[in-house]
């Protein structure tokens, strides 16, 4: 009996757009067990896991845990999960805005970290796996997940810096490619200042937070079956080598393997 897998997406509405980096469903039946990788994300990576317990590490090597539902910080590499065969479930990747306006944190608190949906929300994180489980058609369910952040965002409090949230938006609106002595003379300050006070909030420094924006990018031009050289220009990279050290650097892959995985 072959294995029955499908996955499914959703446009993110403009209004999250400053919150929430992407939004996506998977099923898996029938399949093996298996033990992957996990590309790395400039924001935080919540699994909302609806029938099963997956197990997670935050780097190959590391242990892994076993979680129903989780959320995953800012890494620089990429963490490693493993299944028993079947899954379905919704992901949606927060911003770091969003993770501040969604799970009420700032990313420096799980940056390299691998927690339990429910230890950050209580029984709001269960409340909403068992609306989504409910849901009978992915386009349920992703309504259901888009009402729900609309509320947590609404209802937030938490606050980020001016000069944080500044440079936030303009390294997202620029896919990555905006050089720091730029965003450092529109902000007014001295390059080790911005490092300092945006590593503070988002657990990076704006040149990798940079670095992990433009990966991004990357990934989903590669994946989508672009050629690397195409998105070597595309992204900003200096060049198809340029792109293929920071394949290996961020994903321990090629871009040719980011294709294959497409």
């Amino acid at each position: 009996m072959n294995p029955e897998i499908s996955f499914a997406s959703a446009s993110v509405p403009p209004d999250l757009v400053p919150y929430v980096r992407s939004l996506q469903g998977a099923r898996l039946r029938g399949g093996a067990p298996a033990r992957q990788l996990e590309l790395p994300v400039a924001g935080t990576a919540v699994i909302v896991e609806l029938t099963e317990r997956w197990e997670i590490g935050v780097r190959d090597g590391t242990p892994l845990v076993g979680h129903r539902s989780f959320a995953g910080g800012l890494t620089l590499g990429p963490a490693v999960s493993a299944h028993r065969g079947a899954y379905e479930l919704v992901e949606f990747v927060l911003t770091p805005l969003g993770t501040v306006a969604v799970l009420g944190l700032p990313p420096v608190e799980i940056t390299d970290e691998v927690v339990a949906f429910d230890a950050l929300l209580g029984a709001e994180a269960e409340r909403l796996g068992e609306r989504l489980a409910a849901c009978a058609h992915w386009g349920g369910r992703f309504a259901e997940t888009e009402r729900w952040l609309r509320a947590r965002v609404a209802a937030s409090r938490a606050l980020v810096s001016p000069d944080v949230g500044w440079a936030l938006r303009r390294l997202d609106a620029t896919g990555g490619r905006l050089r720091i002595g730029e965003l450092q003379r529109e902000l007014g300050c001295s390059r080790r200042h911005l490092a300092t006070r945006f590593a503070a909030g988002v657990g990076v420094t704006p040149k990798r937070y940079a670095q992990l924006v433009r990966f991004g990018e990357a990934v989903t031009r590669l994946r989508a079956g672009a050629a690397p050289g195409e998105v070597a220009a595309g992204c900003g990279y200096a060049d198809q080598a340029h792109l293929t050290r920071e394949v290996r650097r961020f994903g321990a892959t090629t871009p040719g393997g980011l294709r294959a995985d497409g």
